[in-house]
């Protein structure tokens, strides 16, 4: 399972503050952690919060999962470090792109997805597929998942899209040919859903963040 935090900084801390923090979160290890990434969001980011935290974990209860290297971490950084999002994501599909583990400054790439309540189911498994066919048109996309928010843990968030990439300019630079939120592919069938003026909107908020670990 895969454990996603926002999180922000209580006040203006010091560069070698936040620097520390994410090396702690990057170097976390114990039993049942496969692996810990952490962040500050990149320029163009669209998020509530300054930083992303990833653990992928081996455990199957649901909600908030206990990990007491995770509750250590945090409670030391507490008065520094502030939890504003915390979701659990059940994966809906995945790919592993081959060669992801060895790559410095991977660029992680987190959009969490609210979905109406209203959103008829019909238009939810159209939104999904639409998310899904994204890889097999633009090809700067490395690994990815689509994940829901696990019940026990909702309390806002619907969905979860992420995906890896080279470099950011393959993510957000307009300029850069095929970059994923200038694709063709991603203007003509997933915009659709986030646009407050189109009839298919479902998708009532948002957080595109991205980091780079």
């Amino acid at each position: 399972m895969t454990w996603t935090m926002g999180l922000r900084w209580c006040y203006a801390v010091p560069d070698h503050r936040a620097e520390r923090f994410i090396a702690d979160t990057n170097a976390l290890r114990g039993p049942g952690i496969l692996s810990s990434h952490a962040g500050s969001h990149g320029p163009g980011s669209w998020s509530p919060w300054s930083l992303t935290w990833d653990l992928t974990l081996i455990t199957d209860g649901p909600g908030r999962p206990h990990i007491p290297e995770v509750d250590e971490l945090l409670d030391r950084w507490s008065t520094e470090v502030e939890v504003t999002s915390s979701a659990v994501l059940t994966p809906r599909a995945w790919r592993q792109a081959h060669g992801d583990d060895g790559i410095e400054d991977l660029v992680h790439r987190v959009l969490l997805l609210r979905v109406a309540p209203s959103a008829p189911q019909q238009q939810i498994r159209a939104l999904e597929a639409s998310l899904l066919r994204m890889p097999d048109h633009i090809p700067v996309i490395r690994s990815w998942s689509l994940s829901t928010v696990s019940p026990a843990s909702r309390r806002y968030w619907t969905h979860c899209w992420r995906q890896t990439y080279r470099d950011a300019a393959d993510l957000v630079d307009p300029d850069t040919p095929d970059s994923y939120l200038a694709h063709p592919y991603h203007v003509t069938n997933v915009d659709a859903f986030f646009d407050p003026h189109n009839p298919r909107r479902i998708v009532d908020d948002f957080s595109h963040a991205y980091y780079i670990c």
